[in-house]
């Protein structure tokens, strides 16, 4: 049930102009004080359960889910997901990979596809994977630290095996640019977003949700990529009393809306880890609406009882269905691939405290 319906359209900066138009006028549920009093972590459909996804290194311990899902299917494929090898924090082996999936539970490396699919140059994280529907391609983003900087890469494929030679897209200074989440829209129009850490990453105990844009997607391909991504714009994504970690943003047609889901841990931790999972949504993508509550939380098995880090989502509008993958940490150390679904009405009312 949505109480306290809001409009969250504003005139923005310059680069917010480029997002979906009719997004604006899609009402956010921001749930009333009495509400937030009343939440409570959501019962899930199915899960949460472990999943088991190959990996070059052989270690079969990933990180960093980001996922294209495609109804009818695409190059044979559904389901589309970008990975990374992180055994018990090697980050030596940490480069993009991908793997796919006919029904997002049994996963495979695609047919000609060698992993990983970008150089093994330094440490290669946080990949995110998205579909640009006007060059019919797959583009990878991912995060490399470099001379102290956070340089973002992408390279594209338009089978999925074969990629192209990665090209920077915008760098910040260390840790400016963290878990960067891209969405294209109509026109080939680009958005991404990433969390500016600071100097200090996690341990700065704040963290800022940011916004650039880009008008042609095809052109980050073929010109130089940074001249055409806009100045970043601060979002008002905050979760109280939590530091916001990876977040990843969908756009959602059934709601004109913007979904995020992230992990966030508790600002008087001091540093990263034992995190939670969080949900909200946005009109904008600039102004978003919280809760109060996690909708997952660790310890509800021993391979997620460290903590539960970067998740990616697929919302099913037909069947009132969120399906969420997950990467989650032991105590020993070890990192897993989970997977939860939940029916996406009791979920928000749960959170909402409806």
């Amino acid at each position: 049930m949505r109480r306290a319906l809001r409009t969250v359209c504003r005139p923005a900066a310059a680069a917010a102009a480029v997002l979906l138009t009719h997004a604006c006028s899609s009402p956010v549920t921001s749930p009333d004080r009495h509400a937030v009093r009343k939440a409570v972590v959501p019962t899930p459909l199915a899960g949460p359960f472990e999943l088991h996804v190959p990996t070059y290194d052989g270690s079969g311990q990933t990180v960093e889910p980001d996922i294209v899902f495609f109804p009818g299917g695409w190059n044979g494929w559904e389901y589309w997901m970008a990975i990374n090898p992180y055994p018990r924090g090697d980050a030596s082996v940490e480069h993009p990979s991908i793997v796919v999936s006919h029904d997002g539970l049994d996963w495979v490396v695609p047919p000609g596809a060698v992993n990983p699919v970008v150089p093994r140059d330094g440490a290669n994280s946080d990949p995110d994977l998205s579909y640009d529907p006007v060059g019919d391609r797959l583009v990878l983003h991912y995060r490399q630290v470099r001379e102290g900087a956070n340089v973002i890469l992408s390279t594209s494929s338009r089978q999925g095996s074969l990629w192209s030679v990665p090209r920077v897209a915008f760098r910040e200074t260390n840790h400016g640019a963290v878990g960067p989440s891209t969405v294209h829209q109509a026109g080939g129009r680009t958005a991404m977003w990433y969390l500016d850490a600071g100097p200090q990453g996690c341990r700065s105990g704040a963290t800022t949700l940011k916004l650039r844009t880009s008008p042609s997607a095809i052109d980050l391909a073929v010109s130089p990529a940074a001249a055409l991504w806009s100045a970043p714009v601060t979002t008002d994504l905050r979760q109280p009393g939590q530091v916001l970690w990876e977040t990843d943003v969908e756009y959602v047609a059934s709601t004109r809306e913007y979904w995020a889901i992230y992990p966030a841990f508790p600002d008087a931790a001091g540093s990263c880890g034992r995190d939670d999972l969080f949900f909200a949504r946005s009109g904008d993508g600039l102004t978003w609406s919280v809760h109060a509550v996690p909708f997952l939380r660790r310890g509800f098995s021993a391979w997620a009882d460290g903590t539960l880090y970067k998740a990616t989502f697929v919302y099913d509008a037909d069947h009132d269905l969120l399906r969420v993958w997950f990467s989650a940490m032991a105590r020993d150390g070890t990192w897993h691939l989970g997977f939860v679904s939940y029916r996406f009405s009791a979920f928000e009312q749960a959170l909402a405290g409806a």
